[in-house]
């Protein structure tokens, strides 16, 4: 019994086999299954995008080499067609418009024609900067304050002026010149950044190591607009009189009048050095004017140092007027009724 059934189970498994192997497909038939023929189009759809990312990655590769060529010869463009400074401000903006405001940076050049624009006009210039990404009020303010005004005649100082003059009206450039002296309290600064010592006399012509006392200081104002500007100061050991007093104020007269300046009228209070440069220009009530460099100018004492004349002339003296003298007291009695104390 035990041997029929085994060659039973052996009949049975080889039968099994020889089905398999009689029913499976020919490689001829399964090549093209449905299985086989969606896996082939997912293979060839991935294989056509990963051709068309190829082609977008030379494009754009192509189109950035352009791009970076096109604004170098936009900038040629710029410096052969437009004229320096607004070709500076257009290659300046295309180069902020791809950066943030924390990462904007200005060439010197840049900062300087900045402030030419800003002295024509600070109002104007606010309203310019956001639009031509210029740099900030506060920035220009930094590079003015890296300029250091010494004693003498600084270029800078002229330099920026005479900008200024090209764009105001002519009657805007008849100005004053007004000259003070006044007495200083003698101090020596050792300049660290320039390895100088400031409180020496320093005059126009003359440099010594004597300590400055006094300081001549020049200005000028507008004779028909509301401007005024200093333009020169000098450390002097004693009152400059004389001869260094005339050269001083020749020299500041003459560099004015180089930057277009009409000066109409010389003015200083009555001090003895004054007094007596106004002799040697010949100055007097009949002639009160003088010439420099073939320019007619008019020598002025300064109404308040006149009015202060006349008020110690008035204490220290009695004036006769229609057999009537004056007396200190009257104008006493004139300041207390103007005050309204008078009883």
């Amino acid at each position: 019994h035990a041997t029929v059934s085994s060659d039973t189970s052996s009949t049975s498994e080889l039968s099994m086999v020889s089905s398999s192997a009689s029913t499976q497909t020919t490689q001829v038939l399964s090549v093209n299954t449905p299985r086989k023929r969606s896996l082939k189009a997912k293979v060839n759809e991935l294989e056509k995008k990963r051709n068309q990312l190829e082609e977008q990655f030379k494009i754009q590769s192509i189109q950035l080499k352009q791009t970076v060529t096109s604004i170098d010869h936009f900038n040629e463009v710029c410096d052969m067609h437009l004229p320096p400074n607004l070709s500076m401000i257009v290659k300046n903006y295309v180069r902020m418009s791809q950066r943030k405001p924390q990462g904007f940076r200005y060439s010197s050049q840049l900062k300087q024609m900045a402030l030419t624009i800003y002295f024509f006009g600070p109002i104007a210039y606010r309203s310019l900067k956001n639009i031509l990404q210029l740099p900030s009020p506060r920035t220009l303010r930094r590079v003015t304050e890296k300029v250091e005004i010494v004693p003498g005649l600084n270029d800078i100082l002229f330099n920026c002026l005479e900008i200024k003059m090209k764009n105001l009206k002519s009657d805007a450039k008849d100005i004053v010149l007004c000259v003070d002296e006044m007495a200083i309290k003698t101090n020596l600064f050792y300049n660290l950044s320039n390895d100088y010592i400031i409180g020496f006399n320093n005059s126009y012509d003359t440099k010594t190591y004597e300590c400055a006392k006094h300081v001549l200081c020049f200005m000028i104002r507008s004779l028909n607009y509301k401007w005024k500007q200093p333009v020169s100061y000098f450390f002097i050991n004693n009152s400059c009189t004389g001869i260094a007093l005339q050269n001083t104020v020749f020299a500041v007269i003459s560099r004015l009048q180089s930057i277009s300046l009409n000066i109409k009228v010389l003015t200083t209070d009555q001090g003895s050095n004054f007094y007596s440069f106004a002799n040697k220009m010949h100055v007097s009530i009949e002639r009160p004017y003088f010439f420099v460099n073939g320019e007619k100018m008019y020598y002025v004492f300064d109404a308040p140092h006149l009015l202060k004349s006349t008020r110690n002339n008035f204490y220290k003296y009695k004036l006769e007027i229609l057999d009537n003298a004056t007396d200190k007291k009257f104008l006493n009695d004139f300041y207390k009724a103007d005050q309204g104390l008078l009883n």
